[in-house]
């Protein structure tokens, strides 16, 4: 395949380094639906360290809100594929995750708390 060696598949096309972040309302269904569609996403985002590793690993984040609503609602598509993905996800009926309305509270976590009105 291309790259051959380097790649480290020879069966599998060369995946790109860098991802472009849909924002859609619900991640894993959408995750699901293209899975079905056979376009996969290789990885997520994980959410701030403090929030699943604790404070024994890392300091406390002082406003992890904000990263946590980003790792929750980004969906990582090959920049390449994207305006494939955003067909797919239109026509199975996916949303884009709509921004907050409020700041971030200063200590939100993964269930949403970061923000007005949850996830």
């Amino acid at each position: 395949g291309a790259g051959g060696p380097w790649s480290g598949s020879r069966s599998e096309p060369v995946q790109p380094l860098f991802r472009v972040p849909l924002l859609v309302e619900d991640r894993d269904a959408a995750i699901a639906a293209l899975a079905r569609h056979r376009v996969t996403t290789g990885y997520l985002y994980d959410p701030p360290l403090d929030v699943y590793a604790g404070e024994v690993f890392t300091d406390p984040s002082p406003a992890p809100g904000p990263a946590a609503w980003f790792a929750r609602h980004a969906l990582p598509v090959d920049p390449r594929r994207a305006d494939q993905v955003i067909s797919v996800l239109t026509t199975l009926g996916a949303r884009p995750v709509e921004q907050p309305d409020e700041r971030p509270m200063e200590r939100g976590g993964l269930g949403g708390e970061g923000f007005g009105g949850g996830g």
